[in-house]
């Protein structure tokens, strides 16, 4: 295998708008990540727990509508991503040399990661508007 490229040269290469790329593919998963656990902990240990003065309230504020803009913020987070990861694909769309290669296939996960994990964020939205609050089970 002969190269006739530095590797000093192909690292500097791919830092370049590396950064957008990681950007890309993991702001999906840990808004996710934030939407999974900060929306189980609102009502559970926040809003209703038996100690809360206000049930079904943090800080004054309703825990549907602090839901809701929670789970507002990490959905736009997430669709930022994708855009920046859309961006990055098309701006590679014509290079041909390894780097690029794999900046193409960060930039189609970072895409497909944002699509999915945006997805499940935006269905986050419904226990919000379904479900009553501090309501517990027999």
């Amino acid at each position: 295998m002969n190269s006739t490229v530095k590797p000093e040269a192909v690292t500097r290469r791919e830092r370049t708008g590396a950064i957008l790329l990681w950007i890309g593919i993991f702001t999906g998963p840990l808004a996710w990540t934030i939407h999974l656990v900060a929306n189980y902990s609102l009502e559970e240990w926040f809003a209703c727990s038996p100690a809360t003065q206000t049930p079904g309230e943090i800080l004054g504020v309703g825990v549907h509508r602090v839901s809701i803009a929670l789970n507002a913020t990490l959905a736009t987070a997430t669709l930022l991503a994708g855009l920046i990861a859309l961006s990055c694909l098309l701006r590679l769309k014509n290079a041909g040399d390894n780097a690029a290669v794999r900046a193409r296939w960060m930039a189609i996960v970072g895409i497909i990661n944002s699509c999915l994990f945006g997805l499940i964020i935006i269905v986050g939205f419904a226990p919000s508007v379904i479900l009553e609050v501090c309501e517990f089970s027999p």
